[in-house]
């Protein structure tokens, strides 16, 4: 049985254009777990994977930039 692999669509281009270093100030809002709320500086790294998907690696760090204070890691299609 032949068949032909899927290939990324239209779609999949938008996704492509959110692939790279990424690095911003962030507003934390008070919180029960940051009472007096807080300013944060954060990085996102996305890369493509097979161009069918956006694969994201996401770091927060505290004011002084030394404690890493949340990480996150993402999929999408």
């Amino acid at each position: 049985m032949d068949f032909e692999m899927p290939k990324p669509g239209p779609e999949h281009a938008y996704l492509a254009r959110l692939a790279g270093r990424w690095s911003g100030e962030e507003v934390m809002a008070p919180s029960p777990w940051d009472p007096g709320g807080s300013n944060r500086t954060s990085t996102c790294e996305a890369t493509m994977l097979e161009g069918f998907f956006l694969v994201t690696n996401y770091e927060q760090r505290d004011e002084s930039g030394e404690t890493v204070t949340f990480r996150g890691h993402g999929v999408y299609s």
